[in-house]
């Protein structure tokens, strides 16, 4: 700020509009009065942050002190569908340049989505599942262990490994649902992999074959990554810390990319979602929910919209956001057949491999926290 600005605030007057209040009072300023932010900060702040919902509205809510305005209706399902691909289903495109996965368990079935993401959040579904079977029982767990430990084709010759995976665990049973589901069998499942690594800076998951359990929590206010369990409350779940997310936040976001423009010749903007010649039913799915003042109100069966939340929610813990252009050329080498994606080990050789205390990605060199 400039120091004649600077001057101006400090010359200002505080003027009590409530003089009879006796209590205590909190207050809330935007930075621009700040004598220690620059309007050119602030700007490039906005710019930086405009592309993504999750980030403007921080940045709203933030650094000007406003009340940002909740805008999340979803598109219509045909439109989606007519701005399908037809590039080959459960074959990463030349773009995508590492896997996220997310499953939604169900009483009777268990829903998964694999998809890949590249530069600016730009993501193409890959593979898209239904699991048929008991969930109380370890056969349909098997079948989704197979999905994780699976590598997938790349268009660059390669194949990749799934590098984050999360498990929901938080179904609500209804009525003719076939039961209730066995959410043990959910979290015996998550403990069998690496965990994401937790600490003071926040979550990060550093390894492939991160599967872990996370659970969805409603409020605007929610960030997308709302919260970890604590460690004493990971003691009621087998030792395992749950990740709690912000779906209507993610939601926005999901809604904001589908809601998107593009032309043929221009470059895909921020969060662009690509989508392959799925049934018409997913396309209904993905664009099941609308915004009904402050409440979602669902239009039919919503796992495709679930799990496109799921899989941004991992996108989140994986930090891409923060990846330089030299991260970007080591993840775009392992999808060529020259380099391997991933070891052929077990899962105790792989926790041994990953170093939870420095850059697994860059080395020990540096810090992308």
């Amino acid at each position: 700020m400039t120091k004649p600005v600077a001057e101006f605030v400090h010359a200002g007057l505080k003027v009590a509009l409530f003089p009879d209040f006796r209590g205590t009072a909190g207050f809330w300023i935007s930075h621009l009065y700040s004598p220690w932010k620059t309007l050119s900060q602030m700007v490039a702040a906005f710019f930086a942050a405009k592309a993504n919902p999750m980030q403007l509205q921080t940045f709203i809510n933030t650094t000007l002190a406003e009340l940002f305005e909740h805008r999340g209706n979803a598109p219509p399902a045909s439109a989606i569908y007519g701005r399908r691909e037809f590039y080959d289903i459960g074959t990463i495109p030349k773009g995508g340049l590492f896997l996220t996965a997310a499953a939604d368990v169900q009483a009777n079935r268990i829903e998964v989505e694999i998809r890949a993401w590249g530069k600016n959040r730009e993501s193409w579904s890959v593979l898209y599942l239904v699991l048929d079977g008991d969930t109380s029982q370890p056969g349909v767990w098997s079948q989704l262990a197979s999905v994780i430990m699976r590598e997938y084709p790349h268009e660059n010759g390669g194949k990749l490994a799934i590098w984050g995976f999360g498990v929901d665990t938080g179904y609500n049973p209804s009525a003719g649902a076939g039961g209730i589901v066995d959410v043990n069998r959910a979290y015996e499942f998550c403990r069998r992999y690496p965990q994401p690594a937790h600490g003071p800076a926040g979550s990060v998951i550093r390894g492939y074959r991160t599967v872990f359990p996370l659970k969805g929590e409603g409020g605007f206010e929610k960030s997308a990554i709302a919260f970890v369990s604590s460690p004493d409350a990971a003691k009621r779940h087998l030792d395992l810390r749950i990740v709690h997310v912000g779906t209507s936040t993610l939601k926005l976001a999901v809604f904001a990319a589908l809601n998107a423009s593009w032309r043929p010749g221009e470059a895909y903007p921020t969060g662009w979602i690509h989508l392959p010649d799925y049934s018409y039913d997913y396309f209904e799915g993905l664009c099941a929910e609308s915004l009904d003042g402050k409440r979602w109100k669902k239009h039919g069966r919503n796992e495709p919209l679930d799990l496109a939340v799921y899989n941004l929610a991992v996108h989140e813990l994986i930090r891409a956001d923060r990846f330089r252009e030299s991260d970007w050329a080591v993840l775009e080498e392992r999808t060529r057949p020259a380099i391997l994606a991933v070891p052929k080990v077990n899962p105790a050789q792989l926790a041994a491999l990953v170093d939870t205390d420095g850059d697994w990605l860059r080395g020990r060199g540096e810090s992308w926290f």
